[in-house]
């Protein structure tokens, strides 16, 4: 039987929610009631992204592999790591594993392919909306991703840190947001919206926009319970 080891606490809230998705989606697909068998490592979410500002991938990515260790030690037979960000070494942690790991930005892919999209829109901590590494996939298939602009990328990451991170839910950030999205729809015609950080699931939705709506957390949790019901 597999067993899933979940790399959290990136941050502690979209742990929670990427934990209650898995348990009930696999109850729900097994039609009968049953949870399955996974273990959670929890990490420290501002060493991590210490990290990243400073571009120390070789100490991210033992820190991250350190991790996953410890969850295939605890007898998880695959993992993924429960946040967009520190996916920019995900190639690296992935060599150095020992178990395979669920790849976010390879599931999302696969799922705007899907839709013959080619023309998305991101939204996520400035590290994942302006270091390239999300993008890079998406332009080898020739699927353009457009970010906020210069002046509401810093704004964007500070109410994902200072807000969502904390758990903290304000109409008047969902709106500030919406009206980031309303920009990028009516100066670069965006297909579809990718969710690129998996706490904006907590504030934005499907039922926000007209458009498309990518929620990597869900798009995550849907690949993670396919393997877990092979």
């Amino acid at each position: 039987m597999e067993k899933l080891g979940i790399l959290g606490g990136m941050g502690p809230e979209s742990t929670l929610e990427y934990y209650k998705k898995i348990v009930y989606q696999y109850e729900k697909r097994m039609g009968r009631q049953v949870f399955p068998n996974l273990n959670i490592e929890s990490i420290d979410i501002f060493a991590m992204l210490a990290l990243c500002q400073q571009k120390r991938y070789e100490e991210l990515t033992k820190m991250l592999v350190g991790g996953i260790d410890k969850l295939a030690q605890a007898g998880a037979t695959v993992g993924l790591m429960a946040a967009n960000t520190p996916h920019i070494v995900f190639d690296q942690v992935q060599k150095q594993s020992p178990i395979p790991l669920i790849s976010i930005l390879t599931a999302t892919l696969s799922q705007i392919k899907q839709h013959h999209q080619t023309t998305v829109g991101l939204l996520g901590t400035d590290f994942t909306m302006k270091q390239g590494f999300f993008e890079k996939p998406f332009l080898e298939n020739q699927i353009k991703v457009v970010l906020p602009t210069d002046q509401d990328i810093p704004k964007v990451n500070h109410f994902i840190v200072n807000e969502l991170e904390q758990g903290i839910i304000k109409e008047s950030t969902k709106q500030y947001l919406k009206k980031v999205v309303g920009n990028m729809i009516a100066t670069s015609r965006i297909e579809g919206l990718i969710l690129g950080c998996t706490e904006i699931p907590l504030i934005l939705s499907q039922a926000d926009f007209k458009i498309t709506v990518y929620d990597t957390t869900q798009i995550h949790v849907n690949r993670a319970v396919d393997y877990l019901m092979k």
